[in-house]
């Protein structure tokens, strides 16, 4: 398992490539989880449907605790998250969300904790946006 954790560690995640798809993985963990289905069931949602490189990612990690090389679905999905860069922040903060709204007992702390993932999400979407267009030096537009 260790071995494991130095290899997600040596994995560059470049937030551009994830920050974009970030709503479209929390909205598909979101139907699933609040429609009663597991973070397993999440989790292979994202990897099977989900957007290409999240998807690709989601693949990986489902791929190794079929195979026994990690111990569990929501553990290793924690330690994947863990690791994200701080571009990805309000994704990792999301995702954090998600296995929390997993283990919610009613379904309305699970309605109510899914809406706030999503809203985390689209505020992180939000101010990488706004922070891009603050380093323009020329007006889009004259």
């Amino acid at each position: 398992m260790v071995g494991n954790r130095a290899e997600r560690k040596k994995r560059k995640i470049d937030p551009r490539l994830y920050i974009n798809e970030s709503a479209s993985v929390i909205s598909l963990m979101s139907s699933e989880i609040t429609s009663g289905s597991s973070l397993d069931a999440a989790v292979r949602k994202v990897a099977s449907e989900g957007p290409k490189n999240t998807s690709k990612m989601f693949r990986e990690l489902v791929c190794k605790v079929d195979c026994k090389a990690e111990s569990d679905i929501r553990e290793s999905l924690l330690a994947l998250i863990s690791d994200f860069p701080e571009g990805l922040s309000s994704f990792r903060r999301a995702l954090f969300m998600t296995v929390s709204a997993s283990d919610a007992l009613t379904q309305n702390d699970k309605l109510r904790i899914m809406k706030d993932a999503t809203d985390v999400v689209l505020q992180g979407i939000r101010q990488t946006g706004e922070s891009y267009i603050s380093k323009l030096q020329f007006p889009c537009m004259t």
